[in-house]
């Protein structure tokens, strides 16, 4: 009777089970590429099939577990699933090199550190300047894949699509940390993980995937702490964002923002400063100061001016009518182009489906009238409902106005069309998400009926055909 009680005690431990689904994945997908190499299985290979299979399943209920021990609803489960299986049919029904930037400059700098370990001391393109985390990730993808007989690019989009589910694994429980009751309503939840870009993004080839992961992670964190006030939680916060900046400098926004609210609670007494200098407080300190020296030493000789790798300059530089004006050119093109007139306008149309365009402009121009419908309406929840009903939402209007504001500086000071694209910022749709929750939750007890009707409307609208834009796999290859 014990020996029975021990065996389900396994079972009973889905974790367990998970990562045996993931070790039989692995080993049926090496198995099946082996025998496939030495001609003996031809035309579909069953067995590497299921060893994908296996591993997506195992990787996405690895998952589901953190989330449900940290009491995420199963309607929150069950989107986020959803997102996942959507963001896996994209990966393995679009072509690698479409849809992306410097593919080839990316596996040549991976495969230059795998042969080495080191950065290289001479130009390799676009990516030579940048931090050198995501690229020694990139160099254990490239080897694991040579390894497995598998294409790189595969391997390299694999590695997006789990730094993806970290976003949104974090990025969900960050928004069950903002629930005014038991949680988000699915209408948030299902905006926050089917957005447009997310599909796309959860497999592109581009260090700035891994800074959604820890961005999400530490943010999470923040919020913990905002709310709890246990030094263990910014802690963690804090070397989280640190070893953010060891991917991309951009995770300065992140830095900046914790310092502010670091600043806020101090002025608030919530904080005091002596106790930041403890021995553990050090240890994090001196690591901070090492990540952002990593981030920024000058580890390489570029042979290209920096202004040029960061996008093609105006010439004249942005008045402040570029960041108020909005034109009509919105409504008449689904996709960026070169002549375009404001900042709100690139942004929005980044934020949706960043700079490509797209082969599907007639879907895509009602998904930028739905973009901008969603945004109006959390505008509009937001200016109806009481100011109590913000209460403890500080992290999350620092969230939005912090990353804006960094992206507007930064345009002003390179001064160039792409420094406006919205994925430099995209992790702000955490808070937005967040924000939007709380004022739908509010006006949703005052019974404001039309405005409800109206927002779940536009919503589910934007997101349902957000979801067969990006299924119908015909028109990516």
């Amino acid at each position: 009777m014990v020996l029975s009680n021990k065996k389900y005690e396994f079972y009973s431990k889905p974790h367990l089970l998970a990562a045996i689904a993931l070790g039989w994945g692995l080993t049926a997908l090496f198995i099946g590429q082996r025998l496939f190499l030495s001609n003996l299985l031809y035309g579909e290979n069953a067995l590497s099939s299921l060893g994908v299979i296996l591993v997506d399943c195992a990787v996405i209920a690895m998952a589901t577990q953190w989330l449900a021990r940290r009491n995420v609803g199963a309607g929150s489960l069950c989107v986020f699933c959803l997102a996942c299986f959507l963001s896996l049919h994209y990966l393995h029904n679009s072509a690698n090199d479409l849809y992306t930037n410097n593919l080839f400059t990316q596996i040549r700098y991976g495969e230059f550190i795998k042969g080495h370990w080191m950065h290289p001391f001479s130009y390799l393109g676009a990516q030579s300047h940048h931090p050198p985390l995501y690229f020694y990730l990139e160099a254990l993808a490239i080897k694991a894949a040579i390894y497995l007989n598998i294409p790189e690019w595969t391997a390299l989009r694999f590695l997006s699509w789990v730094c993806f589910l970290i976003f949104n694994m974090f990025g969900l429980a960050t928004l069950h940390r903002a629930g005014l009751t038991q949680g988000p309503h699915l209408t948030t939840v299902a905006l926050f993980l089917l957005w447009p870009a997310s599909t796309h993004l959860a497999s592109k080839i581009n260090n700035e995937i891994l800074l959604y992961a820890f961005y999400a992670a530490s943010f999470y964190y923040l919020v913990l702490w905002y709310q709890e006030k246990k030094p263990h939680q910014l802690m963690k916060s804090l070397l989280i964002a640190a070893a953010g900046m060891t991917a991309k400098g951009s995770a300065i926004i992140l830095l900046g923002l914790i310092a502010l609210m670091m600043g806020i609670s101090w002025y608030r007494k919530e904080l005091a400063i002596r106790s930041l200098v403890s021995l553990k407080w050090l240890g994090v300190w001196c690591a901070v100061v090492v990540c952002i020296g990593i981030s920024f030493a000058k580890v390489i000789n570029d042979t290209m001016p920096l202004e040029k790798l960061d996008g093609w300059a105006s010439g004249q530089p942005y008045s402040a009518m570029h960041f108020f004006d909005f034109s009509y050119n919105y409504f008449q093109s689904p996709f960026v182009t070169w002549s375009e007139t404001s900042f709100g306008e690139y942004f929005l149309k980044t934020l949706v489906f960043e700079e490509y365009k797209w082969s599907w402009p007639s879907l895509a121009i009602y998904l930028n009238y739905l973009c901008l419908g969603v945004i109006s309406c959390a505008v509009l929840l937001c200016f109806t409902i009481r100011r109590i009903d913000f209460k403890g939402m500080l992290p999350f209007v620092l969230g939005v106005a912090v990353p804006l504001l960094f992206l507007i500086f930064y345009v002003i000071r390179k001064n160039s069309i792409t420094s406006q694209d919205a994925r430099y910022v995209y992790p702000i749709i955490i808070s937005f998400a967040a924000l939007f929750d709380r004022a739908y939750t509010s006006v949703l007890l005052q019974k404001k009926r039309y405005l409800i009707y109206g927002s779940t409307a536009i919503v589910w609208s934007f997101v349902i055909l957000s979801t067969i834009f990006f299924w119908n796999a015909d028109h990516l290859r």
